[in-house]
């Protein structure tokens, strides 16, 4: 805005919320950017908090509910769910972390530019166990969807040759467990591949190069969980042919509710997947189209805030809140779905049919009681409370 008298020009400069003036100029803010509308992120990082506090809490009752029926679940290959849990409850634990002090944690300048080009150390390390963990929980629902497959699908095979089953399990955690390392060292090794702020307000940090990141953990996704879902179908038919998903059939197989709590499993990851490669494919198929919109913008924004000048949506429209909720939300589900593996469903409902059981004997006690504590005392009718009759009867 200028303001013109007879004696001076004055030049009012001003600067949106989410950036501060500096030499007559307006630089994003680390702390207050965010590149969805206010209302969304808030949403957003709700239902992302949510999903972690959520996720943990029912990850330790998984790892509770484990070391109880050890016997069954730290065998082959239940025990990769257990993996996976404990992959996810350090993100999880991250994530809470973060969430305390956002701007603290990830913000090393309040400078949202020189934020991103030298990234805090709790970035850093945030980055690398995100990196590492997704790969690797994929890697351990891969290693038990193949397992799976194979008890189904040749089940007299797999008889023969449990006692290998040691020796494949330790095959598979050693790649479960390297595999992931050499691109997160990478990363860590070279300055110009290092993890940095990926969303704002910052969730996640990943690697500076999109090129690593696709090749090294959306590649490997993409790729994991198409062949996972391709052994999937078949197995699915073959339980269904054998024995019927909701209607028990001849046990051809001896499939049941065991097998049955794995296809659950089996579905809720399918969807998972589907969901969470939607949005890091989209998310990385637009990253350069939405770091060029993201550009202009602050450079608009430069030289001051104009109303209609400088439009938002140029570079929100390649932002996907949406599925980066329903992302957050699967994942927290995780947990959930492995502790519907986990728990002995039969005896959990033995023990609520005794408490039941108690409960209904208990009430028919205290009816019984009732009864004949009523049977007992005289009825008030037939008490004669009038005094009249009393005298006329002597």
């Amino acid at each position: 805005a200028i303001d013109i008298d007879n004696s001076s020009i004055t030049i009012n400069f001003t600067c949106r919320d989410d950036f501060y003036e500096i030499n007559n100029t307006c630089t994003p803010r680390c702390d207050k950017w965010e590149q969805s509308p206010h209302d969304t992120t808030i949403a957003v990082l709700t239902v992302l908090n949510f999903a972690a506090w959520l996720g943990l809490l029912v990850g330790v009752i998984v790892i509770i509910s484990s070391c109880i029926r050890y016997k069954n679940m730290f065998t082959f290959p239940s025990v990769f769910l257990i993996y996976m849990t404990i992959g996810y409850c350090v993100i999880a634990v991250f994530i809470i972390i973060s969430s305390f002090d956002r701007p603290a944690l990830y913000c090393s300048s309040k400078n949202l530019t020189e934020s991103i080009l030298n990234p805090t150390t709790f970035c850093t390390v945030a980055g690398a166990t995100f990196h590492y963990f997704l790969v690797s929980i994929t890697f351990w629902w891969f290693f038990h969807v193949c397992s799976i497959f194979y008890k189904v699908m040749f089940p007299f095979t797999a008889k023969r040759t449990e006692k290998y089953q040691k020796y494949i399990h330790l095959i598979l955690v050693i790649i479960g467990i390297l595999l992931p390392l050499p691109a997160v060292v990478v990363t860590l090794a070279d300055p110009n591949l290092s993890y940095i702020i990926a969303d704002f307000p910052p969730l996640l940090c990943v690697p500076r190069s999109a090129e690593l990141w696709y090749y090294s953990a959306m590649l490997v996704l993409n790729v994991l969980i198409a062949i996972g879902v391709s052994l999937f179908i078949p197995m699915f038919w073959v339980v269904h042919k054998h024995q019927g998903i909701f209607r028990p059939k001849k046990r051809a197989l001896n499939i049941g509710f065991a097998e049955r709590k794995i296809l659950f499993v089996f579905c809720y990851y399918v969807v998972f997947g589907v969901v969470t490669l939607s949005y890091f494919a989209l998310s990385t198929q637009d990253q350069d189209k939405f770091i060029k919109a993201v550009t202009e913008y602050f450079t608009c924004e430069y030289f001051g805030n104009f109303a209609g000048r400088c439009e938002r949506k140029y570079f929100e429209r390649y932002v996907y809140p949406g599925l980066a909720g329903a992302t957050y939300f699967f994942m927290g589900l995780i947990p959930v779905a492995n502790l519907v593996f986990v728990v002995d469903w039969k005896r959990v409902n033995q023990i609520m049919k005794h408490f039941s059981n108690r409960c209904c004997r208990q009430k028919v006690h205290e009816v019984e009681v009732e009864g004949i504590h009523s049977n007992l005392s005289p009825h008030p009718d037939s008490v004669n409370i009038n005094p009249s009759t009393s005298e006329n009867s002597g």
